[in-house]
């Protein structure tokens, strides 16, 4: 689910950093909700952060073909 009222460039920027801390740092969901909420400011549920990656994932999966190999 998208995050709502922010600019392409910022939610571009929160799907790095969830993506960046889960598949680089292995930190779980549960770790970096509360990462956003003290450093930033920003509560992000555990569930639109799993959407956030399946989306991101998906379209670019797709789009490259790799799915279908």
């Amino acid at each position: 689910a998208p995050i709502p009222n922010l600019s392409n460039k910022q939610y571009y920027t929160i799907v790095r950093h969830v993506m960046y801390g889960k598949f680089i740092n292995a930190l779980p969901y549960y770790r970096q909700e509360k990462d956003f909420e003290n450093q930033f400011g920003v509560k992000i549920g555990r569930g639109t952060m799993r959407c956030i990656i399946l989306t991101v994932s998906n379209t670019y999966i797709d789009a490259g073909g790799y799915a279908h190999e």
